[in-house]
Formats: C-alpha cells, structure tokens, sequence
C-alpha cells in the first residue's frame, strides 16, 4: 500500500505545501511517493531529497527579491529569465542531483511546448527536471532537453494526480493551491496607470512599478481589467478545470486539500508564515477524512 502526496503549482502559494507537510508529520503519515508540479515540484524535492519541514520554513522565510535576484539571469529572448543561475540555485538548496538518490520516491510533471503533451520526470537529473516543471511562460524561457522543449508542469497538471498514479500510488493526497478567480484579484481604480494595475494586482512589487514608470505611461481609456489581468484570470480558470477533471478521475483513491489562500499573489513571498499556516489549517480540517479514507484504503487494498 503506496501514499502519495501531489503537490500543485501556485508560485507563493505554494508555501502551503510545507503548512500540510508539517501536519502530515506531526500525524504520522509519510509518503512514500512526492508529485509536484511548477512551486510543488521545487518543495517536493526538498522534502523528498532530506529536507526536513524546519529547514523548508527557514528557507521559505528567508526568500526575498536582493536574494532571488543574484540567481535570475535576464533575458528578453524567449522569457524574462534565461535560467542557468536559477539551477545554480537550485543546485545550492538541493542535497542530490538524480532522481536515483532521493530518499522519497519522487515525479515532476512539465509540459512539452511543441507536442502540448505531459511529461513525466521520474529518473535522471533532477535539477533540470525542477528548472523545467518550474518554467513559468513568459517568466522563465522554456528548458531545452534534446528535442524537447519544457515548460511548467502546471499547464497541464496543476495538481499532479496523474503521475502519482504511474509510481504506483494506492491513495493519494492532492494538494490544489490554485486560487478561484473570485478570491484572487481586487478591483483596482481605473484611474490608475497600466503598469500600477499590474504591479498592484499582482506582484506587490512598488519599486519594479516605479522603474517602470519612467518609461511609460498608460494613457488608454480606463479600463477595468489589464491584459495581465485578463491573461493570469484565464490561466487560472484553465488551471481550474485541468485540476477539477484530474481529481474527478482519481476521487476514489484520493483526498484533496484546498488551502484559502484570499489575495495572495504570484510573488508574495513575503508572507510566508502567513500562507504556510494556511496550509496547516487546511490540512488538519480535513485530518479526519484523510485518516479516515487512507484507512479504507488500505482494507481495500489488503483484501
């Protein structure tokens, strides 16, 4: 009798992925597989590598932009971030470098751009494998692996069910961070300029709304929705459905958490503590259910 426990993408609020694990602990219950897809793939190796949940709070806490910033290579070609410095700093939190050597079986989920297909990682080199599941379009340019082109895992497998299954998961426990359009985005005055629209819907980011700035200027009629807005609300919707039709395909043998994860944005790293408490919540809401599904799982199973 195999658990799994698929982590979803999110950016930030994937945080709440170390809020669950932190309850699955403190309740005895270990996974023997880790899923993640985009966010979910960066803290399921982590945790599968030996990370313990201490050091991934530690590491959560202490993320910010100056820290971040010495790790993005700029690019404008096929996305703002080329991506070689992030694998170094992948390499630096991650303890091994193949799938091989992790002490939790661990899968990652990206999409390959010129089939439209999953792809599933679950052997080789890991940091490649995380780069690619993490590659976010428009942010990160695509990874390249022999005739592959890889982006995040979350365009096709928000919450990593799928790939769970094909390491021989029995139960599963998806967690879907995937916020509702309705609890993620705050009008914002039209009056307001374009790019303070997008920085304040989005990234709480003043001082890159600042830069941006002295370039330009949004002088169009108001409008209520940028074209972030309307391109990030129709990922989101997309992301919806992929994860509802995933976890209507696998609802017998698995549980879902659902973190309330209300205005947190891509980028707000910042509030960790505050979102990885979230996780912790919603996981020990469904505590019971979770105790109680695995066990019937495991009678079916054994019989």
């Amino acid at each position: 009798m195999k658990i799994a426990l698929a982590l979803g993408s999110g950016a930030a609020r994937g945080l709440a992925h170390i809020g669950v694990l932190k309850f699955l602990e403190e309740n005895d219950i270990k996974p023997d597989i880790i899923t993640g897809s985009s966010m979910g793939a960066f803290l399921g190796s982590l945790y599968a590598t030996g990370l313990s949940v201490r050091e991934m709070e530690k590491i959560a806490k202490e993320l910010n932009w100056r820290k971040l910033g010495g790790y993005l290579d700029i690019s404008l070609r096929h996305g703002l971030i080329e991506g070689q410095k992030f694998e170094d700093f992948l390499s630096h939190l991650i303890p091994v470098d193949t799938f091989e050597n992790c002490k939790t079986t661990l899968g990652l989920v990206s999409t390959d751009l010129t089939s439209g297909e999953k792809m599933y990682h679950a052997a080789g080199p890991l940091i490649p494998a995380i780069h690619a599941s993490m590659a976010f379009p428009g942010i990160f340019s695509p990874v390249v692996a022999g005739k592959d082109v890889l982006l995040d895992g979350g365009l096709v497998e928000p919450v990593p069910y799928g790939i769970a299954q094909s390491l021989g998961a029995d139960f599963i426990i998806g967690v879907n961070v995937v916020p509702h359009v309705s609890h993620h985005f705050k009008k914002i005055p039209a009056t307001k300029t374009f790019f303070h629209r997008f920085t304040e819907s989005h990234l709480n980011a003043p001082l890159l709304e600042e830069w941006l700035m002295k370039f330009k200027h949004d002088k169009s009629p108001a409008q209520t929705e940028s074209v972030f807005q309307v391109f990030y609300k129709s990922l989101i919707i997309l992301q919806n459905s992929l994860a509802d039709a995933e976890f209507s395909q696998y609802k017998d043998t698995s549980v879902q958490i659902r973190p309330v994860l209300k205005r947190v944005r891509l980028f707000d790293f910042y509030r960790a503590e505050e979102i990885i408490e979230q996780g912790y919540q919603a996981a020990a809401q469904r505590g019971k259910t979770i105790k109680k599904r695995y066990q019937q799982a495991l009678k079916e199973h054994s019989e």
